[in-house]
Order: C-alpha cells, then structure tokens, then sequence
C-alpha cells in the first residue's frame, strides 16, 4: 500500500507541476501573442494540460480516500477544513480554465472574420487575462494549502 501511496503522490505532484507550468507558458507566451498562430498552438497545447487536470483530480480524490483523517463532509479539526478549502480552489481553477478557453475560442471566431458585435477583441483578451491571472493565483493558493495539509 505504501507504494502505492508514493506513486500517487508523485503522479499529483507531477499534475501540479504541469497544470501551473502550463498556465504560466499560456499566460506569458500564448495569450498576449498577436496573430492567429497562437489558436494552433494552444490547440495542441491544451490537451496537455487539460490531461494533467485529470491527473491532479484522480491522485487527489485516491490520496484523499486513503487518508485515515478523511471523513466525507466533516469539518472538525484543521486538516478537513484545509483539504477543503484546497478542493474549492481547484474546482474554481477549472472554472476559471474553461471560461479561458470559451474566450479563446470566441477571439478565434473573430479572427476569422465572424461578425460577433457584443464581444469585441481587446475586451476579450483583456478578460481572458484576468480570468488566467485568476487561475495562477488559485493554483498557487492551492500548492500552499496542499503544503499545508502534508
């Protein structure tokens, strides 16, 4: 069982690091580039990290089940409250990744010539950012509280 814990932890952490190091190379190289060779991009970027989200849920919710302290939908002692609070971040991570891609996919309808009136680019790129900057700041909320938790 102990190995089994050990690998799940280290897939987890490996998820963690992919899903912020991938937010931040969207953040700083992809989302601010001007032009339409950013859509391929992230069109083969994404999967990528959308596998580590899968990862970090899977590893998560197994390490949580097999930690003797978890008990489904009590919050008595600190750990629960911080387990959580890390959940809630994650899920808001997610939130926050979809309406990323939403926005993306609407700025490349308007790049490619769609009429789209209520929504013009520079809002969207505008939103798109503070919804990423959003995600950074919860993903490293998240790698504090599950520093935290240990």
């Amino acid at each position: 069982m102990d190995i089994l814990l050990f690998a799940c932890r280290g897939l987890h952490v490996f998820g963690v690091a992919v899903w912020c190091g991938g937010l931040m190379y969207e953040g700083v190289v992809i989302i601010p580039e001007s032009g339409m060779g950013k859509f391929d991009r992230l069109r083969r970027f994404v999967p990528f990290v959308w596998m580590s989200a899968w990862t970090i849920l899977l590893t998560g919710t197994a390490l949580m089940l097999f930690s003797p302290r978890f008990v489904f939908l009590q919050y008595e002692d600190a750990w629960s409250v911080i387990l959580g609070l890390e959940r809630m971040a994650f899920l808001l991570m997610v939130f926050f990744a979809f309406g990323t891609s939403r926005m993306l996919s609407r700025l490349k309808q308007l790049g490619n010539g769609e009429p789209d009136a209520s929504a013009p680019e520079q809002l969207l790129v505008h939103r798109a950012l503070q919804f990423h900057r959003m995600n950074v700041a919860l993903a490293i909320t998240g790698i504090l509280l599950g520093s935290m938790i240990r």
